[in-house]
């Protein structure tokens, strides 16, 4: 058994072979049937041309009225390719007009659709950006580790603080005495809360670096040059 083709109907065959050859796709061959009043068109990845979309295009009734429109097929997914380049893909659609549905995540994966609404997904060539994803996965669950562990610190100090003022108020004579630990407990639980709430922010500022870090990529290559 051998893969042969996808086949998706279309209504405008300009527009969609003018959106696969953005894609980096090229026509291979067409047959037009007069009879049956529908055009074939046979489009391939260089290099990969085994591999073929099939675009059915059928012409308008002969008698003048509408021409068929096509629906959803919610038992259609989506047509798969691998590309050199994802961002540089997504970039050359966006120039083109082309709305990129669901941007490059993890530098990895990105939609598209084409002019009749066919999914269209593109995915990176190559390991490298799965590993990242993975890398940046537990780079996110270790940040969140650190911060859970500054919180529960910080919560230990409070309570340690609490329980030794409660236990110096409870033995103070006078209201000088009580005064006084009042004001020494403030400043305590106020410099504790200033240290620790900077400890805890250095480690948000660190987690958010690590977790955007992929999309540096994306923000130079998508930001226009400025003049």
């Amino acid at each position: 058994m051998k893969y042969l083709h996808t086949m998706i109907r279309i209504s405008n065959p300009d527009e969609t072979i003018r959106f696969f050859e953005l894609l980096g796709l090229k026509e291979i061959r067409r047959m037009d049937s007069e009879q049956g009043r529908f055009t074939l068109i046979f489009l391939a990845a260089p290099g990969d041309e085994e591999a073929q979309v099939e675009l059915t295009h059928n012409w308008p009734p002969a008698d003048g009225s509408a021409p068929e429109a096509y629906g959803e097929g919610r038992n259609f997914g989506h047509l798969a390719y691998e590309v050199d380049d994802v961002y540089a893909t997504c970039q050359r659609l966006m120039d083109a007009g082309v709305t990129i549905n669901r941007p490059p995540r993890e530098g990895r994966m990105a939609f598209v659709r084409s002019p009749d609404n066919i999914s269209i997904e593109l995915l990176q060539k190559g390991k490298e950006q799965l590993e990242q994803a993975q890398a940046n996965a537990a780079v996110f669950q270790s940040g969140f580790s650190a911060i859970a562990n500054a919180y529960g610190e910080y919560a230990k100090k409070q309570f340690e603080e609490t329980k030794s003022f409660a236990e110096k108020l409870s033995g103070v004579k006078s209201l000088d005495k009580a005064l006084e630990a009042q004001s020494d407990y403030a400043r305590s639980a106020y410099e504790t809360f200033v240290a620790d709430a900077q400890k805890i922010a250095g480690l948000y500022g660190d987690l958010a670096k690590q977790t955007f870090k992929p999309l540096e990529g994306l923000v130079a290559k998508f930001t226009p040059a400025s003049n």
